[in-house]
């Protein structure tokens, strides 16, 4: 009597256990499969993120190419995991007048264990938009200025080159040709801005309305707030340089428009008398040498707007994230 109730606990027991068993294998088989599923969508994010980067920055060169064929490149070399190509849908659509290009990519994730309750594959997406456009304001690291005039003749018309050395002498004077309110000199002024209080930093903007012309710091070497620090922190760095078109006012009283932004790769400077030099000779005079490059930013402290004057200097960022899948 007694053994026979034992075995039939035993066999109830049997009857659960193996039931349990069935739940915690559909479980796992779940489990692998949305991992795998998640995978792929990384993937296929990397991808669209990469691919939207390197239209974008086609595109801020004056030349969109073929938006489908890279956007195809990128996110096929970053695809390892999941089907074949011929099972990958993309889309790339650049837009020049906004200046942001979106690739989307998806695919059909075939599962392992979904099956088994009656799904076979699922729709892994993933987006990824950027934007792109001239720099139309930041933050200075050099509180210097200089003319529209003096950049087309250091650039040979507006070509900027990593070879050709362009000097900035200070106290500035136009270069020769410039004479007019594009190229000369603000009188009183030596192509100084007046810096943020107890900095060498500036926030600036180029020039749309009254309220977005700099002042100008009428010192013959630098501002006082510029010390060995700050042209330390430059040393072979790009920066961003503001290029005038029009002055008004004198001295202290003077100020600048800015019509854009030069990217600047700094080579050496001296100031202060030989007490503040690097990479050049210590005498002649303050100045600062190096080449007027093309550049791409990624800094998000710099403000873009693709109807700004491009001096070769672009901005190119990411602005948007994935797409939810669909089952």
């Amino acid at each position: 009597m007694i053994n026979s109730r034992l075995r039939e606990e035993r066999g109830a027991s049997s009857a659960i256990v193996a039931l349990f068993m069935v739940v915690i294998l559909l479980v796992a088989a779940v489990v692998i499969d949305i991992a795998a599923m998640q995978l792929e969508r990384q993937q296929l994010q990397t991808g669209a993120d990469a691919a939207a980067l390197a239209i974008a920055q086609d595109c801020a060169h004056g030349d969109c190419g073929d938006a489908a064929a890279t956007a195809e490149s990128f996110v096929g070399a970053n695809r390892t995991y999941g089907g074949d190509d011929d099972t990958l849908s993309l889309a790339a659509i650049p837009d020049a007048s906004s200046g942001t290009v979106t690739v989307r990519a998806s695919s059909p994730s075939q599962h392992f264990f979904a099956p088994i309750i009656g799904i076979d594959e699922s729709v892994v997406g993933a987006s990824a938009t950027a934007r792109w456009g001239a720099p139309s304001g930041g933050t200075l690291d050099l509180p210097l200025i200089f003319s529209w005039c003096d950049f087309m003749n250091a650039t040979d018309q507006g070509t900027p080159s990593d070879t050709t050395t362009y000097t900035l002498a200070l106290p500035k004077h136009g270069s020769e040709g410039c004479v007019d309110q594009d190229g000369t000199a603000l009188s009183g002024g030596f192509g100084w801005l007046d810096p943020d209080a107890a900095s060498c930093t500036l926030d600036a903007t180029i020039y749309e309305d009254e309220g977005d012309a700099v002042g100008s710091d009428p010192g013959s070497s630098k501002p006082k707030e510029c010390g060995a620090d700050d042209f330390a922190a430059i040393q072979g760095r790009t920066i961003l340089l503001p290029v005038f078109v029009e002055t008004r006012g004198t001295g202290s009283n003077g100020e600048y428009k800015i019509y854009g932004f030069a990217a600047f790769r700094v080579t050496g400077y001296a100031f202060d008398n030989k007490h503040t030099c690097w990479n050049m000779a210590c005498n002649g005079g303050d100045k600062i040498q190096g080449h007027l490059v093309d550049y791409i930013a990624y800094d998000g402290s710099v403000a873009y707007d693709p109807d700004a004057p491009n001096l070769g200097t672009v901005v190119v960022r990411l602005v948007s994230g994935p797409e939810e899948d669909t089952p």
